[in-house]
């Protein structure tokens, strides 16, 4: 059955909740159970249910404690009946999942029930109803450390009956949830919905005409409508505004347009009114070849995959050239009616409502400097012929610093937890880790290391990092990432001799890789480093690659980067 509908499986106000979901978010609801003893019934046989829960759009998992207690009422012994619990959730999300989708899941906390003190379970205290609860919520905390799909509710559901009001309501409703509470859970469950189904690419794909404006600037300047108390031009004002926005949140926006060059200078410089000048863009490419060539182009400048990229462009016949030679682009499928773009915008792309880091605000000068760099190592091996090799002199002209720093334990700097939760490309593991796994791997012993890394275009910032810990005379390297923006400039090279010449009594370097599908750049280093001296010692593992120290001296390409440690 091809679902595709929000699921819900609840115990209480089910048809409220069901309807102020399909209100705010447009899409149709299926609740699969209507009232407490249909939500029983889900838990003990949730095979029967399977055509509402196989490939739904999302899913929202709200039961009380009650209706688990009489779930387990065949335990006796309390961790059992957690793990019972637990296993349960498991199975609905495994069965959401059994088509190989990943839907979004969000999922209640449980709260004791009573009044004041007085417990409305006969089996259970107020202290052991707490106990229950706590556990159990620890238990679904877990689920979402180690996957971003899976989101566990802010909202308590739960308010104390402490007063008359109350209490008359719990008599008349035998709920003690009130109605703005399904509110707030309906609310942050669409927000949810469209931060995972439309998270943020890294850069967006800006055609022109008709898209930033209307009218083309090649026929007339007089005749573009932006702004200017028209309706029309008023919404492609606010169009602008948003993607002003996106970019100061860290998304990068690129023109890609078929136009004259020197025209469309010339029309941002006379239209310095509007919300978005040339200085918002990483790149301007106005020309008259495929747009498809065009963004190939921009892609290998700036190092970036076409799966972290997004194309907002009003005609469907360049969407589909595009798609074409690059199918995992994200398109934007704007709709033709002006009035509809802005919201369209705002659903497929939300700005995200945790504060940037200054990473995030800095994005696109250091994407802009990435740019200069590959023109000046364009320029370079036009320039230069013979036995000199222009990698080498490129390199060294930049005059690459990094400044390395060990933590052992403290709280970890937002911007290292971003590169360890949004890395592919260059992440040893694939792993995207959460702050606190980096803490709990801290306390066992292991060391982070974090490196800032610039030239003499600028400051890249927090650009690289490793987890190791030293066992015996091996150098275990259990994480390893690096942002992408610095591939290509050898830092990695440099980043693991300045480690390595760190622990004196190691003698070789042992890389605990994963190949996600993903982190291809790493594979290339990975082969790289640890196809030399390797003769006489074999890998303990096919995850485990190693090299011996002493030999990476002298075969890596380091010397180009002035390193100092904090």
């Amino acid at each position: 059955m091809n679902n595709k509908a929000i699921t819900v499986v609840a115990d209480e106000n089910i048809g409220y909740l069901s309807r102020l979901l399909a209100r705010d978010s447009g899409i149709a609801v299926c609740h699969m159970s209507s009232s407490a003893e249909y939500a029983l019934q889900v838990l003990l046989n949730p095979d029967n249910f399977i055509s509402s829960l196989v490939d739904c759009h999302s899913l929202l998992i709200c039961i009380k404690i009650s209706t688990l207690l009489l779930y387990t009422a065949d335990e006796e012994d309390f961790s059992r009946k957690i793990q019972k619990c637990v296993g349960i959730i498991h199975r609905l999300i495994g069965l959401a999942r059994s088509s190989n989708t990943k839907p979004p899941i969000l999922i209640t906390r449980i709260t004791p029930l009573g009044i004041g003190s007085f417990s409305l379970e006969q089996k259970m205290s107020m202290q052991e109803q707490q106990v229950f609860c706590d556990s159990f919520n620890n238990s679904l905390c877990m689920l979402r450390i180690n996957d971003h799909d899976i989101e566990i509710s802010d909202v308590i559901l739960a308010q104390p009956i402490n007063d008359e009001k109350s209490y008359k309501t719990y008599l008349r409703t035998k709920t003690y949830t009130p109605l703005s509470k399904w509110q707030a859970l309906s609310d942050e469950f669409i927000r949810f919905i469209y931060a995972v189904k439309n998270s943020l690419p890294k850069l967006i794909f800006v055609d022109l005409d008709n898209t930033l404006w209307e009218g083309v600037i090649s026929e007339s300047f007089q005749e573009i409508r932006i702004g200017g108390h028209d309706p029309v031009g008023e919404a492609y004002m606010h169009i602008q505004l948003y993607l002003k926005e996106l970019s100061k949140s860290g998304v990068l926006l690129a023109i890609v347009s078929k136009n004259d060059a020197a025209l469309v200078s010339e029309f941002f410089e006379k239209r310095s009114d509007m919300p978005l000048s040339l200085a918002d863009f990483v790149t301007c490419e106005a020309s008259w070849d495929r747009k498809s060539c065009t963004i190939e182009r921009i892609l290998k400048t700036l190092r970036l995959r076409a799966q972290d990229c997004a194309l907002l462009d009003d005609s469907v016949h360049e969407r589909a050239e595009v798609a074409a030679v690059f199918p995992e682009i994200r398109l934007l499928d704007v709709p033709s009616d002006i009035f509809k773009r802005l919201l369209f915008l705002e659903r497929a792309l939300p700005i995200s409502r945790e504060l940037s880091t200054e990473e995030d605000k800095s994005r696109l000068a250091f994407y802009k400097q990435m740019n200069r760099r590959e023109k000046d190592r364009q320029y370079m091996d036009l320039k230069l012929h013979g036995n000199q090799d222009p990698q080498i002199l490129w390199l060294n002209g930049l005059n690459t610093w990094l400044s390395l720093t060990c933590i052992t334990s403290g709280t970890i700097e937002k911007r290292v937890s971003q590169l360890y939760s949004r890395t592919n490309q260059f992440n040893m593991t694939g792993k995207h880790l959460t702050p606190g796994s980096i803490a709990d791997q801290l306390k066992l012993g292991s060391i982070l290391i974090t490196g800032t890394v610039g030239d003499k275009y600028g400051n890249d910032g927090i650009a690289i990092s490793a987890i190791i810990l030293e066992v015996g005379t091996s150098l275990v390297f259990q994480e390893f990432v690096m942002s992408c923006r610095i591939i290509g400039r050898f830092v990695e090279d440099a980043f693991v001799i300045s480690i390595c010449n760190k622990f004196p009594g190691a003698d070789r370097l042992i890389l605990r890789f994963i190949d996600s599908g993903k982190n291809t750049n790493f594979i290339a280093f990975k082969d790289r480093i640890c196809s030399i001296g390797k003769n006489d010692w074999k890998d303990p593992a096919p995850d485990i690659a190693s090299a011996k120290i002493s030999a990476l001296e002298s075969n890596l390409q380091y010397r180009h980067v002035k390193v100092e440690w904090n």
